[in-house]
């Protein structure tokens, strides 16, 4: 504790600034400190960080301080660093009183002058909690980083307080620069990701406008080509990335292995697909056949995508919503110059598999391709195919594979699935039929390759990201019956270590099939595709495992997204189609003052308020009245 005395001169800082001052009235709980030509300020005594021995007239404050503070003046130029430093040891702590003995220094006017060079001098001495340390050279690199970076962030905020006016002014965002545009999108959605109140935030919250905060960000995002026209609010104002910032060229594709384009490649999608990432091929040979399973090679590639995997990073997935996709890569890519399109000769991680005439698996392979599509399939078009040549053959392969796996048919009633979609600004549900023979072809053999270069790659010890379940019980103590058996649920998670994946009956499965939509898929593809060629593996296992938690994190926050955009989308559906016509709902749960409902047949869950008394487990009939769009809350009244 510094003496504390009535007349004394003393050091404390006042806004994040060194003051000079003299007490002039000593209470039991504050002080009450003479400063800056005739302030007086309250402190606590915690406050004071030095104080003199010398006490002064506190009749004349102001001469005295100024007369003080001319010898600090005085006294500075004797305490260089030049003269200081050489004495100090690098890294070791010394009090403020050691340095003083070290030095001899009994003046106050001293003591205060070597406080005023060591704190003038951060860049080489630190002072840490009551202490001062002499810095490393690393240290000082470091400390000189961090200061250019604050600099730059500074002139980032004039810059970016600039750009915001003109917006919320009605002034177009032309002529700005691009780095600068690139880097406010960057911050913006990374800070809205976070929920993080940072400078920028702050900036844009403060600035005075007619509009909300969240209008505001909408009318920045749109502004600088962040989103699209369509872009819903609940993804705007999420974070989350839509558009691309610059544009992406491919570069010429590092040489495939194998020569394929004499087979007649063929794709399996859904008619509105424009991303077509995996292709088939089936030989007949004189020992049997040979089925191919191609996928996109985004990884011949990616030798100077550096940005492009940054951005892919930033999205982790492609997101299919009902107004838009937003795709993992930019749309001349993933839907043109690497979609595995009708007519296109394309490079390909291909998995060949040599089959018996009986379809019994003699061996496979991994090894990349270039291949021709000869056709883009929809599900409905192959579906009427399954009787020829070569369908009635992969169908067959396809049970087979099931039985390999020790996986019974579990298909149940949830057959069809439906999906939102805007077009022409009229909404409308689409059906798909999960068990077509198509899809689950299509889906048997995308297991068959994950788990496939699952094992290829734990085989030679070559680290992927791999996508592990763990099966988890929960028992309830208090009821006999269902402690003995308790109840089971399954977690997926990702690792580098591969383990038994149960829903699917394999030793080890990862993500590969789909590299134009999920980042994973392009990391392990990566690594398998430098592996073939001889190059060395782009990844550690380490480095891996350091991507894995921000990998999840943006899975579980898009899953969320999806769920409250679809929500939002289908509100807008019973706002354009069944307001006033009886709906049926399954009454799933009752909270404090709404319910939760299913609303057949598109299955989806919404809350719903209703003056009647319904109860869980119930069919209902209502009629939608109203929607609370603050809330998302639909009004019904029942039948």
């Amino acid at each position: 504790m510094e003496h504390i005395e009535q007349g004394t001169c003393v050091f404390f800082y006042h806004q994040n600034s060194l003051e000079l001052g003299m007490i002039r009235e000593v209470h039991p709980k504050f002080l009450l400190v003479f400063y800056n030509e005739g302030s007086l300020i309250k402190l606590t005594p915690q406050r004071i960080v030095l104080s003199s021995r010398e006490v002064f007239n506190v009749s004349t404050p102001l001469q005295c301080i100024t007369a003080f503070a001319d010898r600090i003046d005085e006294r500075i130029p004797q305490l260089d660093l030049e003269i200081i430093t050489p004495r100090l040891e690098t890294g070791r702590s010394y009090g403020f009183a050691e340095l003083c003995a070290l030095f001899s220094l009994d003046d106050d006017a001293q003591r205060f002058a070597l406080f005023l060079t060591l704190k003038m001098s951060p860049e080489t001495i630190a002072q840490k909690h009551s202490s001062f340390v002499l810095l490393s050279d690393s240290e000082r690199k470091l400390l000189e980083l961090k200061r250019a970076i604050l600099s730059q962030q500074h002139a980032f905020l004039i810059q970016a307080e600039k750009l915001v006016q003109n917006v919320l002014s009605g002034v177009p965002a032309t002529g700005v620069e691009k780095d600068f545009l690139s880097e406010f999108r960057y911050q913006l959605n990374e800070n809205l990701l976070a929920n993080e109140n940072s400078d920028l935030i702050k900036l844009i919250q403060a600035h005075p406008s007619e509009h909300s905060f969240q209008e505001k960000i909408i009318l920045l995002k749109r502004s600088i080509g962040d989103i699209n026209p369509e872009t819903d609010e609940v993804i705007a104002l999420s974070g989350i990335p839509v558009c691309f910032p610059r544009a992406h060229t491919l570069e010429h594709p590092a040489p495939a292995l194998t020569d394929l384009t004499h087979l007649q490649a063929f794709t399996i999608d859904d008619s509105e697909t424009r991303d077509f990432d995996d292709a088939f091929t089936w030989e007949s040979l004189h020992s049997g056949f040979r089925l191919g399973i191609h996928i996109a090679e985004v990884a011949a590639h990616t030798k100077k995508w550096n940005l492009l995997l940054a951005e892919a990073r930033l999205r982790v997935s492609s997101l299919y919503l009902p107004s838009e996709e937003i795709p993992l890569l930019p749309e001349n890519l993933s839907h043109d110059e690497l979609s595995l399109k009708q007519g296109s000769l394309r490079n390909v991680l291909s998995l060949l598999v040599e089959l018996g005439p009986d379809l019994k698996i003699l061996g496979s392979s991994f090894t990349t391709s270039q291949i021709r599509i000869d056709r883009n399939y929809s599900y409905q078009e192959a579906d009427k195919l399954m009787s020829e040549f070569p369908f009635k053959l992969l169908l067959s392969f396809q049970t087979k594979l099931q039985t390999l796996r020790q996986m019974e048919d579990k298909r149940g009633d949830d057959r069809y699935q439906y999906y939102l979609k805007l077009k022409g600004g009229h909404l409308h549900f689409k059906k798909i039929d999960r068990y077509s023979p198509s899809r689950l072809l299509v889906e048997e053999l995308m297991i068959f390759y994950n788990s496939s270069l699952a094992t290829y790659a734990s085989e030679l010890k070559m680290p992927l990201i791999h996508r592990n379940i763990e099966q988890l019980s929960y028992f309830n103590n208090e009821n006999p019956e269902e402690a003995e058996n308790g109840t089971s649920f399954f977690n997926a998670y990702l690792s580098t270590t591969p383990s038994y994946h149960p829903g699917i009956g394999a030793d080890a499965y990862v993500h590969a099939s789909s590299p134009l939509r999920r980042y994973t898929d392009i990391l392990n593809q990566m690594q398998v595709s430098h592996y073939l060629r001889h190059q060395n593996i782009p990844f550690s296992s380490d480095e891996l495992e350091k991507l894995i938690p921000e990998i999840e994190t943006r899975l579980l926050l898009q899953k969320e997204l999806i769920a409250s955009s679809d929500r939002l989308w289908f509100l807008r559906y019973l706002n354009q189609e069944c307001m006033n016509q009886p709906l049926q709902v399954k009454v799933l749960r009752k909270t404090k003052s709404t319910c939760i409902v299913e609303v057949s047949p598109w299955n989806r869950k919404l809350q719903l308020i209703t003056d009647a008394r319904i109860f869980p487990d119930t069919l209902v009939t209502i009629i939608p009245t109203g929607i609370d769009w603050e809330k998302g809350i639909l009004l019904a009244d029942t039948v």
